[in-house]
Protein backbone atom coordinates (compact mmCIF):
# COMPACT_ATOMS: atom_id res chain seq x y z
CA UNK A 1 0.00 0.00 0.00
CA UNK A 2 1.52 3.19 -0.78
CA UNK A 3 1.96 5.68 2.31
CA UNK A 4 -0.61 8.63 1.30
CA UNK A 5 0.38 10.72 4.55
CA UNK A 6 2.67 13.99 4.08
CA UNK A 7 2.58 16.00 7.05
CA UNK A 8 4.55 18.86 5.38
CA UNK A 9 2.14 18.97 2.59
CA UNK A 10 -0.79 19.30 4.76
CA UNK A 11 -2.14 16.15 2.41
CA UNK A 12 -4.91 14.00 4.32
CA UNK A 13 -6.08 10.77 2.74
CA UNK A 14 -9.25 11.46 1.80
CA UNK A 15 -7.79 14.72 -0.44
CA UNK A 16 -6.41 11.07 -2.59
CA UNK A 17 -9.84 9.83 -3.40
CA UNK A 18 -10.59 9.17 -6.65
CA UNK A 19 -6.83 9.05 -7.77
CA UNK A 20 -5.01 5.83 -8.59
CA UNK A 21 -2.67 5.07 -5.72
CA UNK A 22 -0.05 4.09 -8.73
CA UNK A 23 -0.27 7.70 -9.94
CA UNK A 24 -0.02 8.38 -6.41
CA UNK A 25 3.28 6.69 -6.08
CA UNK A 26 4.78 8.48 -9.01
CA UNK A 27 4.07 11.64 -7.74
CA UNK A 28 5.58 11.06 -4.44
CA UNK A 29 8.64 9.44 -5.98
CA UNK A 30 9.33 12.84 -8.29
CA UNK A 31 8.44 15.01 -5.30
CA UNK A 32 11.65 13.34 -3.59
CA UNK A 33 13.84 12.99 -6.08
CA UNK A 34 13.38 17.00 -7.54
CA UNK A 35 15.73 19.65 -6.10
CA UNK A 36 13.69 22.88 -7.34
CA UNK A 37 12.56 24.60 -4.75
CA UNK A 38 8.67 25.06 -5.83
CA UNK A 39 8.04 21.10 -6.01
CA UNK A 40 5.64 21.21 -2.87
CA UNK A 41 3.28 23.19 -4.96
CA UNK A 42 3.44 21.55 -8.06
CA UNK A 43 3.14 18.48 -6.38
CA UNK A 44 -0.39 19.18 -5.98
CA UNK A 45 -0.90 20.05 -9.43
CA UNK A 46 0.58 16.35 -10.51
CA UNK A 47 -2.12 15.30 -8.26
CA UNK A 48 -4.45 17.32 -10.02
CA UNK A 49 -4.07 15.66 -13.13
CA UNK A 50 -4.46 11.59 -11.36
CA UNK A 51 -8.03 12.73 -10.73
CA UNK A 52 -8.65 13.63 -14.26
CA UNK A 53 -6.88 10.71 -15.47
CA UNK A 54 -9.45 8.39 -13.29
CA UNK A 55 -12.11 9.92 -14.76
CA UNK A 56 -11.16 10.28 -18.18
CA UNK A 57 -8.64 7.54 -18.99
CA UNK A 58 -9.17 5.12 -16.06
CA UNK A 59 -6.79 2.63 -17.87
CA UNK A 60 -3.74 5.21 -17.75
CA UNK A 61 -2.44 5.39 -14.30
CA UNK A 62 1.14 5.82 -14.65
CA UNK A 63 3.95 8.31 -16.80
CA UNK A 64 5.03 5.53 -18.77
CA UNK A 65 1.42 4.81 -20.23
CA UNK A 66 1.13 8.34 -21.58
CA UNK A 67 1.13 9.08 -25.31
CA UNK A 68 1.15 12.15 -27.72
CA UNK A 69 -2.95 12.08 -27.75
CA UNK A 70 -2.97 11.62 -23.83
CA UNK A 71 -1.12 15.15 -24.09
CA UNK A 72 -3.18 16.43 -26.18
CA UNK A 73 -6.20 15.60 -24.35
CA UNK A 74 -5.04 17.19 -21.43
CA UNK A 75 -4.29 20.43 -23.63
CA UNK A 76 -7.34 20.57 -24.26
CA UNK A 77 -8.95 20.10 -21.05
CA UNK A 78 -6.66 23.29 -19.25
CA UNK A 79 -7.75 25.15 -22.04
CA UNK A 80 -11.37 25.22 -20.94
CA UNK A 81 -10.79 24.14 -17.39
CA UNK A 82 -12.81 26.66 -14.51
CA UNK A 83 -11.99 27.13 -11.31
CA UNK A 84 -12.50 24.35 -8.90
CA UNK A 85 -12.39 21.51 -11.59
CA UNK A 86 -10.64 18.48 -10.58
CA UNK A 87 -9.52 20.41 -7.34
CA UNK A 88 -8.23 18.28 -4.76
CA UNK A 89 -9.96 20.87 -2.24
CA UNK A 90 -13.91 21.34 -1.19
CA UNK A 91 -13.74 24.97 -0.99
CA UNK A 92 -12.31 26.71 -3.73
CA UNK A 93 -12.63 30.58 -4.07
CA UNK A 94 -14.80 31.63 -7.43
CA UNK A 95 -15.58 27.79 -8.15
CA UNK A 96 -17.03 27.59 -11.51
CA UNK A 97 -15.16 30.83 -13.28
CA UNK A 98 -12.82 30.38 -16.25
CA UNK A 99 -9.30 30.10 -15.62
CA UNK A 100 -6.96 32.79 -16.23
CA UNK A 101 -4.18 32.17 -19.06
CA UNK A 102 -1.86 32.61 -16.62
CA UNK A 103 -3.25 29.58 -14.60
CA UNK A 104 -2.95 27.52 -17.46
CA UNK A 105 0.23 27.88 -18.77
CA UNK A 106 1.21 27.34 -15.14
CA UNK A 107 -0.52 23.83 -15.16
CA UNK A 108 1.04 22.72 -18.20
CA UNK A 109 4.56 24.25 -17.21
CA UNK A 110 4.18 21.89 -13.93
CA UNK A 111 3.14 19.10 -15.74
CA UNK A 112 5.94 19.10 -18.85
CA UNK A 113 8.62 19.47 -15.75
CA UNK A 114 7.59 16.06 -14.43
CA UNK A 115 7.18 14.62 -17.52
CA UNK A 116 10.85 15.91 -18.80
CA UNK A 117 11.81 14.88 -14.97
CA UNK A 118 11.34 11.05 -15.54
CA UNK A 119 12.27 11.20 -18.98
CA UNK A 120 15.84 12.90 -18.25
CA UNK A 121 16.47 10.24 -14.97
CA UNK A 122 15.49 7.29 -17.29
CA UNK A 123 12.13 6.48 -15.18
CA UNK A 124 10.01 5.96 -18.50
CA UNK A 125 10.80 5.70 -21.99
CA UNK A 126 10.51 8.92 -24.81
CA UNK A 127 7.30 8.57 -26.41
CA UNK A 128 6.47 12.22 -26.64
CA UNK A 129 7.71 15.60 -26.39
CA UNK A 130 6.42 17.46 -23.33
CA UNK A 131 7.66 20.49 -24.54
CA UNK A 132 5.84 20.28 -27.86
CA UNK A 133 2.84 18.16 -26.76
CA UNK A 134 2.03 19.55 -23.04
CA UNK A 135 2.27 23.41 -24.46
CA UNK A 136 -0.65 26.05 -25.52
CA UNK A 137 -0.43 28.08 -28.68
CA UNK A 138 2.66 30.45 -28.81
CA UNK A 139 0.50 33.18 -29.20
CA UNK A 140 -1.28 32.17 -25.89
CA UNK A 141 1.33 34.15 -23.88
CA UNK A 142 0.72 37.39 -26.15
CA UNK A 143 -2.69 37.77 -24.11
CA UNK A 144 -0.81 37.56 -21.04
CA UNK A 145 -0.29 41.32 -19.50
CA UNK A 146 2.56 42.12 -17.66
CA UNK A 147 1.98 40.62 -14.25
CA UNK A 148 3.43 44.07 -12.09
CA UNK A 149 0.62 45.91 -11.38
CA UNK A 150 0.91 49.97 -10.39
CA UNK A 151 -0.78 50.78 -6.95
CA UNK A 152 -2.97 54.05 -8.01
CA UNK A 153 -1.60 57.33 -6.74
CA UNK A 154 -4.12 58.20 -4.14
CA UNK A 155 -4.25 54.93 -3.06
CA UNK A 156 0.09 54.31 -2.68
CA UNK A 157 0.12 57.84 -0.96
CA UNK A 158 -2.64 56.61 1.71
CA UNK A 159 -0.66 53.52 2.43
CA UNK A 160 3.07 55.56 2.83
CA UNK A 161 0.90 57.51 5.31
CA UNK A 162 -0.13 54.58 7.23
CA UNK A 163 3.05 53.12 7.36
CA UNK A 164 4.59 55.95 8.61
CA UNK A 165 2.12 56.86 11.07
CA UNK A 166 1.51 53.51 12.35
CA UNK A 167 0.78 53.29 16.12
CA UNK A 168 1.08 50.65 18.45
CA UNK A 169 -2.61 50.76 18.62
CA UNK A 170 -3.25 49.73 15.13
CA UNK A 171 -2.01 46.20 15.74
CA UNK A 172 -4.55 43.33 15.68
CA UNK A 173 -5.43 42.20 18.96
CA UNK A 174 -6.68 39.03 21.42
CA UNK A 175 -7.60 40.21 24.38
CA UNK A 176 -4.85 43.27 25.32
CA UNK A 177 -2.14 41.54 23.78
CA UNK A 178 -1.30 42.25 20.17
CA UNK A 179 -1.17 39.26 18.21
CA UNK A 180 -0.47 37.74 14.77
CA UNK A 181 -0.41 33.74 15.17
CA UNK A 182 2.20 34.59 17.95
CA UNK A 183 3.79 37.84 19.43
CA UNK A 184 5.08 40.21 17.46
CA UNK A 185 6.46 43.81 19.38
CA UNK A 186 5.74 47.12 17.86
CA UNK A 187 9.00 47.73 15.85
CA UNK A 188 8.79 44.08 14.28
CA UNK A 189 5.51 45.61 12.64
CA UNK A 190 6.62 49.13 12.08
CA UNK A 191 10.12 47.78 10.60
CA UNK A 192 8.34 45.41 8.62
CA UNK A 193 5.69 47.97 6.75
CA UNK A 194 8.32 50.30 6.24
CA UNK A 195 10.95 48.26 4.43
CA UNK A 196 7.79 46.80 2.19
CA UNK A 197 6.83 50.50 1.46
CA UNK A 198 10.62 51.56 0.61
CA UNK A 199 12.72 49.02 0.04
CA UNK A 200 11.46 47.75 -3.29
CA UNK A 201 11.91 44.03 -2.43
CA UNK A 202 10.17 40.59 -2.84
CA UNK A 203 8.39 39.32 -0.79
CA UNK A 204 10.69 36.47 -0.26
CA UNK A 205 14.04 39.02 0.15
CA UNK A 206 12.03 40.96 2.94
CA UNK A 207 11.26 37.76 4.80
CA UNK A 208 15.44 36.63 4.27
CA UNK A 209 16.86 40.29 5.51
CA UNK A 210 19.82 39.63 7.43
CA UNK A 211 20.02 41.49 11.02
CA UNK A 212 23.12 43.37 9.47
CA UNK A 213 21.50 43.87 6.50
CA UNK A 214 22.02 48.25 6.98
CA UNK A 215 24.83 50.37 6.63
CA UNK A 216 25.05 54.19 6.65
CA UNK A 217 26.69 56.70 4.15
CA UNK A 218 29.70 58.05 5.67
CA UNK A 219 28.62 61.29 5.04
CA UNK A 220 26.71 62.07 8.33
CA UNK A 221 24.15 64.95 6.89
CA UNK A 222 23.12 62.47 3.98
CA UNK A 223 20.17 60.41 4.83
CA UNK A 224 20.78 57.47 2.35
CA UNK A 225 21.58 54.46 3.74
CA UNK A 226 22.57 50.86 1.87
CA UNK A 227 20.35 47.84 2.38
CA UNK A 228 22.17 44.44 1.63
CA UNK A 229 19.62 42.37 -0.11
CA UNK A 230 19.67 38.96 0.27
CA UNK A 231 20.51 36.20 -2.52
CA UNK A 232 17.16 35.78 -5.09
CA UNK A 233 15.97 33.90 -8.22
CA UNK A 234 17.78 36.47 -10.22
CA UNK A 235 20.97 37.65 -8.66
CA UNK A 236 23.14 36.34 -5.87
CA UNK A 237 22.63 39.47 -3.82
CA UNK A 238 23.39 43.20 -3.79
CA UNK A 239 23.10 46.47 -2.15
CA UNK A 240 21.17 49.41 -3.03
CA UNK A 241 20.53 52.81 -1.35
CA UNK A 242 17.40 53.54 0.45
CA UNK A 243 15.70 56.42 2.37
CA UNK A 244 17.19 56.46 5.76
CA UNK A 245 13.46 56.14 7.20
CA UNK A 246 13.97 52.70 6.47
CA UNK A 247 17.48 52.34 8.33
CA UNK A 248 16.28 54.08 11.39
CA UNK A 249 13.24 51.60 11.70
CA UNK A 250 15.10 48.55 10.87
CA UNK A 251 17.85 49.71 13.60
CA UNK A 252 14.75 49.91 16.02
CA UNK A 253 13.78 46.66 16.07
CA UNK A 254 17.56 45.49 15.42
CA UNK A 255 17.92 47.09 19.08
CA UNK A 256 15.09 45.47 20.53
CA UNK A 257 15.01 42.06 18.46
CA UNK A 258 15.60 39.00 21.36
CA UNK A 259 18.73 37.09 20.80
CA UNK A 260 17.97 34.11 18.96
CA UNK A 261 19.86 31.02 17.26
CA UNK A 262 20.99 31.14 13.64
CA UNK A 263 17.88 29.99 11.23
CA UNK A 264 18.43 28.28 7.88
CA UNK A 265 17.94 30.35 4.78
CA UNK A 266 16.34 27.58 2.65
CA UNK A 267 17.82 29.60 -0.36
CA UNK A 268 21.53 29.58 0.60
CA UNK A 269 21.42 26.58 2.51
CA UNK A 270 23.00 28.75 5.07
CA UNK A 271 22.57 29.29 9.09
CA UNK A 272 21.68 33.02 9.45
CA UNK A 273 20.43 35.66 11.83
CA UNK A 274 17.37 36.98 10.16
CA UNK A 275 16.45 40.31 10.39
CA UNK A 276 12.30 39.19 11.00
CA UNK A 277 13.28 36.43 13.61
CA UNK A 278 11.24 36.56 17.01
CA UNK A 279 13.05 33.81 18.89
CA UNK A 280 13.17 30.66 16.57
CA UNK A 281 10.69 31.84 14.50
CA UNK A 282 10.32 34.28 11.76
CA UNK A 283 8.10 36.23 9.20
CA UNK A 284 5.54 33.68 7.66
CA UNK A 285 4.97 33.46 3.90
CA UNK A 286 1.54 34.89 4.29
CA UNK A 287 2.07 37.70 6.77
CA UNK A 288 2.49 40.05 4.08
CA UNK A 289 -0.78 39.80 2.56
CA UNK A 290 -2.51 38.80 4.75
CA UNK A 291 -1.89 40.25 8.02
CA UNK A 292 0.53 43.61 7.34
CA UNK A 293 -1.48 44.95 4.22
CA UNK A 294 -4.73 44.70 5.63
CA UNK A 295 -3.41 46.27 9.01
CA UNK A 296 -2.07 49.35 6.45
CA UNK A 297 -5.22 49.47 4.37
CA UNK A 298 -7.95 50.14 7.75
CA UNK A 299 -5.00 52.21 9.22
CA UNK A 300 -5.49 54.45 5.82
CA UNK A 301 -9.44 53.56 5.50
CA UNK A 302 -9.29 52.48 2.35
CA UNK A 303 -10.31 49.43 0.90
CA UNK A 304 -7.83 46.28 -0.04
CA UNK A 305 -8.63 46.69 -3.60
CA UNK A 306 -7.80 49.67 -5.96
CA UNK A 307 -8.38 50.00 -9.73
CA UNK A 308 -6.09 47.11 -10.72
CA UNK A 309 -7.48 44.41 -8.44
CA UNK A 310 -6.03 43.44 -4.82
CA UNK A 311 -3.19 44.63 -3.17
CA UNK A 312 -0.19 42.41 -2.76
CA UNK A 313 3.58 42.26 -1.63
CA UNK A 314 4.49 42.44 -5.22
CA UNK A 315 2.85 45.67 -6.34
CA UNK A 316 4.53 47.75 -3.86
CA UNK A 317 8.07 46.84 -5.86
CA UNK A 318 6.31 47.98 -9.16
CA UNK A 319 4.75 51.06 -7.82
CA UNK A 320 8.08 51.92 -6.36
CA UNK A 321 9.59 51.32 -9.52
CA UNK A 322 7.87 53.17 -11.87
CA UNK A 323 7.74 56.34 -9.52
CA UNK A 324 11.66 55.99 -9.66
CA UNK A 325 11.56 55.67 -13.66
CA UNK A 326 8.73 59.25 -13.80
CA UNK A 327 10.13 61.24 -11.40
CA UNK A 328 11.35 64.87 -12.32
CA UNK A 329 14.97 63.59 -12.97
CA UNK A 330 13.98 59.66 -13.70
CA UNK A 331 16.46 57.01 -12.96
CA UNK A 332 17.80 55.43 -16.10
CA UNK A 333 16.45 52.41 -16.78
CA UNK A 334 20.03 50.50 -16.33
CA UNK A 335 20.38 52.05 -13.08
CA UNK A 336 16.83 50.83 -12.13
CA UNK A 337 17.88 47.41 -13.65
CA UNK A 338 20.53 47.40 -10.81
CA UNK A 339 18.49 48.70 -8.02
CA UNK A 340 15.73 46.52 -8.51
CA UNK A 341 18.18 43.20 -9.01
CA UNK A 342 17.20 42.11 -11.89
CA UNK A 343 19.38 40.17 -14.24
CA UNK A 344 17.64 41.46 -18.05
CA UNK A 345 16.72 44.99 -18.81
CA UNK A 346 13.70 43.17 -20.22
CA UNK A 347 12.47 42.39 -16.60
CA UNK A 348 12.91 45.99 -15.20
CA UNK A 349 10.95 47.24 -18.52
CA UNK A 350 7.63 45.21 -17.01
CA UNK A 351 7.87 47.18 -14.19
CA UNK A 352 8.01 50.95 -15.36
CA UNK A 353 4.42 51.98 -16.36
CA UNK A 354 4.93 55.89 -17.77
CA UNK A 355 2.47 57.47 -15.21
CA UNK A 356 -0.77 59.71 -17.07
CA UNK A 357 1.20 62.60 -16.39
CA UNK A 358 4.52 61.46 -17.92
CA UNK A 359 2.38 60.19 -21.15
CA UNK A 360 0.44 63.43 -20.87
CA UNK A 361 3.55 65.76 -21.05
CA UNK A 362 5.30 63.56 -23.58
CA UNK A 363 2.35 63.84 -25.88
CA UNK A 364 1.90 67.59 -25.55
CA UNK A 365 5.84 67.85 -26.71
CA UNK A 366 5.12 65.47 -29.73
CA UNK A 367 2.59 68.02 -31.05
CA UNK A 368 0.77 65.41 -32.78
CA UNK A 369 -2.19 67.92 -33.58
CA UNK A 370 -0.34 70.42 -34.64
CA UNK A 371 2.34 68.39 -36.86
CA UNK A 372 -0.91 66.92 -38.75
CA UNK A 373 -3.71 70.16 -38.13
CA UNK A 374 -1.92 73.46 -39.49
CA UNK A 375 -3.20 77.07 -38.84
CA UNK A 376 -2.83 78.57 -42.40
CA UNK A 377 -3.05 81.99 -43.18
CA UNK A 378 -6.10 83.13 -45.77
CA UNK A 379 -6.87 86.75 -47.42
CA UNK A 380 -10.32 87.98 -48.22
CA UNK A 381 -10.38 90.39 -50.58
CA UNK A 382 -13.36 92.61 -48.36
CA UNK A 383 -13.85 94.97 -51.64
CA UNK A 384 -14.15 92.12 -54.44
CA UNK A 385 -16.87 90.74 -51.79
CA UNK A 386 -18.54 93.36 -50.78
CA UNK A 387 -18.99 94.80 -54.62
CA UNK A 388 -20.10 91.44 -56.01
CA UNK A 389 -18.26 90.59 -58.46
CA UNK A 390 -16.46 87.67 -56.97
CA UNK A 391 -17.29 84.89 -59.32
CA UNK A 392 -15.14 82.39 -60.99
CA UNK A 393 -12.99 84.50 -62.95
CA UNK A 394 -12.04 87.26 -60.26
CA UNK A 395 -10.21 85.42 -57.05
CA UNK A 396 -11.42 86.73 -53.65
CA UNK A 397 -9.85 84.39 -51.23
CA UNK A 398 -5.80 83.81 -51.18
CA UNK A 399 -4.49 80.80 -49.41
CA UNK A 400 -0.72 81.56 -48.28
CA UNK A 401 1.13 79.01 -49.41
CA UNK A 402 4.42 79.65 -48.41
CA UNK A 403 5.79 79.98 -52.30
CA UNK A 404 2.79 82.05 -53.46
CA UNK A 405 -1.18 82.15 -52.81
CA UNK A 406 -3.76 79.69 -54.05
CA UNK A 407 -6.98 81.15 -54.98
CA UNK A 408 -8.92 77.91 -55.66
CA UNK A 409 -11.90 77.84 -53.25
CA UNK A 410 -11.99 74.52 -52.29
CA UNK A 411 -8.22 74.35 -51.64
CA UNK A 412 -8.71 71.62 -48.39
CA UNK A 413 -10.06 68.90 -51.32
CA UNK A 414 -7.40 70.05 -53.79
CA UNK A 415 -4.78 66.61 -54.13
CA UNK A 416 -1.92 69.40 -55.94
CA UNK A 417 -1.84 72.14 -52.80
CA UNK A 418 1.72 72.78 -52.35
CA UNK A 419 2.59 71.23 -55.73
CA UNK A 420 0.07 73.69 -57.99
CA UNK A 421 3.16 73.59 -60.86
CA UNK A 422 1.53 76.06 -63.39
CA UNK A 423 -1.78 75.51 -62.24
CA UNK A 424 -4.61 78.65 -63.25
CA UNK A 425 -5.68 79.21 -59.41
CA UNK A 426 -1.92 79.52 -58.75
CA UNK A 427 -0.51 83.28 -57.74
CA UNK A 428 3.41 83.50 -57.43
CA UNK A 429 4.31 85.94 -54.64
CA UNK A 430 6.21 88.65 -56.20
CA UNK A 431 7.62 90.71 -53.43
CA UNK A 432 5.07 93.59 -54.51
CA UNK A 433 1.96 92.06 -54.14
CA UNK A 434 3.12 90.22 -51.24
CA UNK A 435 3.31 93.38 -49.55
CA UNK A 436 -0.01 94.40 -50.83
CA UNK A 437 -1.88 91.79 -49.20
CA UNK A 438 -0.11 91.97 -45.84
CA UNK A 439 -0.56 95.21 -45.97
CA UNK A 440 -3.36 96.86 -47.87
CA UNK A 441 -6.77 97.59 -45.51
CA UNK A 442 -9.25 95.97 -48.37
CA UNK A 443 -7.99 92.14 -47.18
CA UNK A 444 -9.24 90.93 -44.16
CA UNK A 445 -6.83 88.37 -42.59
CA UNK A 446 -7.53 84.72 -41.06
CA UNK A 447 -6.76 81.54 -39.79
CA UNK A 448 -7.35 78.34 -41.05
CA UNK A 449 -6.88 74.75 -39.73
CA UNK A 450 -5.92 72.18 -42.65
CA UNK A 451 -5.05 68.74 -42.18
CA UNK A 452 -1.45 68.39 -44.17
CA UNK A 453 0.61 65.87 -44.33
CA UNK A 454 4.52 65.88 -43.10
CA UNK A 455 5.96 66.68 -47.16
CA UNK A 456 2.92 69.38 -47.38
CA UNK A 457 3.98 70.59 -44.36
CA UNK A 458 7.77 71.29 -45.01
CA UNK A 459 6.07 72.92 -48.07
CA UNK A 460 4.69 75.48 -46.69
CA UNK A 461 7.71 76.25 -45.00
CA UNK A 462 9.38 76.85 -48.15
CA UNK A 463 11.40 73.36 -48.55
CA UNK A 464 12.40 73.03 -51.99
CA UNK A 465 12.72 69.64 -52.19
CA UNK A 466 9.64 68.82 -50.66
CA UNK A 467 7.69 71.11 -53.24
CA UNK A 468 9.30 68.95 -55.82
CA UNK A 469 8.89 65.69 -54.29
CA UNK A 470 5.42 66.70 -54.23
CA UNK A 471 5.52 67.34 -58.24
CA UNK A 472 6.89 64.37 -58.75
CA UNK A 473 3.94 62.91 -56.74
CA UNK A 474 1.00 64.59 -59.26
CA UNK A 475 2.70 64.65 -61.98
CA UNK A 476 0.26 62.54 -64.12
CA UNK A 477 -3.37 64.19 -61.96
CA UNK A 478 -5.35 66.61 -63.33
CA UNK A 479 -5.27 70.05 -61.85
CA UNK A 480 -8.90 71.91 -60.51
CA UNK A 481 -8.44 73.01 -63.99
CA UNK A 482 -8.12 70.41 -66.09
CA UNK A 483 -4.92 70.42 -67.46
CA UNK A 484 -1.96 68.28 -66.06
CA UNK A 485 1.02 69.80 -65.29
CA UNK A 486 4.33 69.09 -67.56
CA UNK A 487 7.14 69.27 -64.49
CA UNK A 488 8.07 71.65 -61.75
CA UNK A 489 7.21 74.79 -63.27
CA UNK A 490 5.89 76.01 -60.01
CA UNK A 491 9.43 76.30 -58.68
CA UNK A 492 10.27 78.65 -62.00
CA UNK A 493 6.98 81.06 -61.23
CA UNK A 494 8.27 81.13 -57.80
CA UNK A 495 11.60 81.94 -58.27
CA UNK A 496 13.14 78.74 -56.31
CA UNK A 497 15.63 77.83 -59.10
CA UNK A 498 16.89 79.17 -62.77
CA UNK A 499 14.94 77.47 -65.92
CA UNK A 500 18.43 76.46 -67.37
CA UNK A 501 19.11 74.20 -64.22
CA UNK A 502 15.89 72.28 -64.32
CA UNK A 503 16.50 71.45 -67.90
Amino acid sequence: MIEQRIPSLRIHAESLTGISPEWVGWCQRWLNTSPIRTRKSRYNEILLVGRWLAQTHPAITSPIQWTRQTAIDYVATVSRMRKGDWSLWDEVKDRGQPLSMRTKLHKLSHLRSFFRDCQTWGWIPHRFSPDRYLALAPSAAEDIPPKPRVLDDEVWAKLVWAGLNLESDDLPRYGRQPASGFLYPFTFWRAAAIAWLFGGLRASELRRLRLDCIRWEQDEQSRICWLDVPPAKSHGGHTRPVDGVVGDAVQAWAAERPVSEPILDKVTGEYVQLLFQFHQRYMGMGFLNNTLIPLLCAKAGIPERDSQGTITSHRARATIATHLANAPKPMPLVVLQDWLGHSSPQATLQYVKAKPITLTHAYQRAEYLARNVRTMTVFLDRETIESGIADEQTPWKYYDLGHGYCTYDFFEQCPHRMACARCSFYRPKPELFDQLMANQQRYLQMLQEIPLTETEQLAVESDLKAVQHLVNQLRHLPMPDGTLPSQSELLLQSGFIPLDQIR
